[in-house]
């Protein structure tokens, strides 16, 4: 199916050029980030979301023109190495092993899920689980309303929320049904691929807004915790929001981590900061876009680390 694509798109120019470009890009990586894998994703959901189908195109496509490598490695190639790709997802989500661990199991990738462990500790969803749902119950009008924001969207509702938690708690003013909590089987089905495991703090805080004391806390609380129910050593941590700076590195790097994540969209070369290596978020373009998109990123200048 997916060599049938390939063939279906290499006609057109913009991605046989793209296919010339990726393929010059040696030595070169590029980490990819996903949230939820929906069979039919909702129109305009605040969370990231792409559909199976597209999900399982743009693993195709990776694979057709770079390898994709278990997350650590894609920090360790060569100069003359292929291209490499690797794949992560955020947070708690039943989608993980639902949509995409079938993904990665036909195509025989690996990925590393960066969870938080919320269902370990009886904690409810996240605040944008919420949000989604509250719209889908009562509209965008309604939900914007109780919160007294103005938003012409899910996304700028929920970009709104994001930055203040006072905004976030006013949800429970919401009529919401009781969501069902998580349980860990899926959980165990990502062990049982052998899939890698990452750390995302339990509660999901902006730590570019938060104080020195608090930031140490949310890279220690709730880790050991997660590595137990693994029974492995969490190693890789992914910024909540994606957000960070020097402090924020430093501070990772104090509390043990080898490597760490943000959505930076930068590419993985030489010169590249092991606690802020950057990652995009592909949305729902077409594989045309998506294979342009993808050379574009891989050839990007390298953002200098910490000073």
């Amino acid at each position: 199916m997916i060599m049938q694509i390939v063939r279906r798109v290499s006609h057109f120019p913009s991605v046989r050029r793209g296919a010339e470009r990726i393929a010059g890009a040696r030595g070169r990586g590029l980490v990819l980030v996903y949230h939820e894998i929906a069979q039919v994703p909702r129109e305009d959901p605040a969370t990231p979301t792409i559909s199976v189908a597209e999900f399982e195109q743009q693993v195709g496509w990776l694979s057709h023109v770079g390898d994709i490598v278990p997350l650590p490695n894609v920090l360790d190639g060569g100069r003359d190495s292929r291209p490499r790709f690797a794949i992560t997802f955020d947070d708690d989500y039943e989608s993980h092993a639902k949509y995409a661990l079938p993904v990665l199991e036909r195509h025989g990738v690996p990925a590393t899920f960066f969870l938080s462990g919320r269902w370990l500790h009886g904690l409810g969803r996240y605040w944008w689980e919420k949000l989604d749902t509250a719209i889908a119950l009562s509209g965008l009008e309604s939900v914007a309303q109780t919160l007294g924001v103005d938003a012409a969207t899910p996304t700028q509702l929920a970009a709104r929320l994001e930055v203040s938690q006072d905004l976030q708690g006013m949800l429970d003013q919401v009529p919401l049904p009781d969501l069902p909590p998580l349980s860990d089987r899926w959980f165990q089905m990502l062990l049982g691929a052998d899939m890698g495991i990452g750390f995302h703090t339990v509660d999901h805080p902006r730590l570019t807004a938060v104080g020195d004391h608090e930031l140490d806390e949310a890279l220690q609380s709730g880790r050991a915790d997660l590595a137990e129910a693994a029974g492995r050593h969490l190693s890789l941590f992914a910024y909540p929001h994606g957000r960070a700076g020097a402090r924020e590195a430093d501070a990772v790097d104090r509390a043990g981590f080898e490597a760490a994540f943000t959505t930076s969209k930068d590419p993985v070369g030489a010169g590249t900061d092991r606690y802020l290596v950057g990652r995009w978020e592909p949305d729902t373009a077409s594989l045309e876009d998506f294979a342009a998109e993808t050379a574009w990123r891989l050839n990007a200048p390298i953002r200098p680390g910490r000073n």
